[in-house]
């Protein structure tokens, strides 16, 4: 069986909240810093289908570029997105969750919706979050969060 952990997603309503949806190439700026390329195929989910038979994947593990340090109605967006998509796909898609690791308790409680509730199979965080190393205090939360769901499981 092939996987292919670094597949990256854009939910269309996002993309159509974002203006991105384009057949050319666009880019998402911040600070005037081009920080995310996006085409058609980031929320085309039948091309996507398309590509992994072509190149024999099984499973892809999705998480969005867009979600990474998203705010929390993105992040709920995002991951209504991607429970559908494993509904729809059974077998072909795992999704990863995406929080706002830094909002406190709503970010944390968008965690367990994304995993308990809606079954996502994961979370997704940057190797720097607003600059912080991984090994930051300010994630400590978000850590013992993820240490009582794998209690659970």
């Amino acid at each position: 069986m092939i996987f292919d952990f670094e597949h990256h997603y854009i939910p269309e309503k996002l993309a159509r909240k974002k203006n991105l949806i384009s057949d050319k190439v666009t880019f998402v700026e911040s600070g005037g810093i081009r920080r995310v390329t996006v085409h058609s195929k980031l929320y085309d989910m039948e091309a996507q289908l398309r590509d992994m038979d072509e190149a024999g994947v099984d499973i892809s593990v999705l998480s969005s570029v867009l979600g990474w340090d998203a705010p929390l109605e993105d992040c709920r967006l995002i991951n209504d997105d991607l429970a559908d998509l494993q509904r729809q796909y059974p077998g072909r898609f795992v999704g990863l969750a995406h929080i706002p690791v830094l909002e406190g308790k709503e970010g944390l409680a968008e965690l367990e919706r994304a995993i308990l509730s809606l079954g996502l199979h994961g979370v997704t965080i940057t190797a720097q979050v607003e600059g912080l190393s991984l090994d930051s205090p300010r994630l400590y939360d978000f850590y013992a969060k993820i240490v009582a769901f794998r209690k659970k499981c």
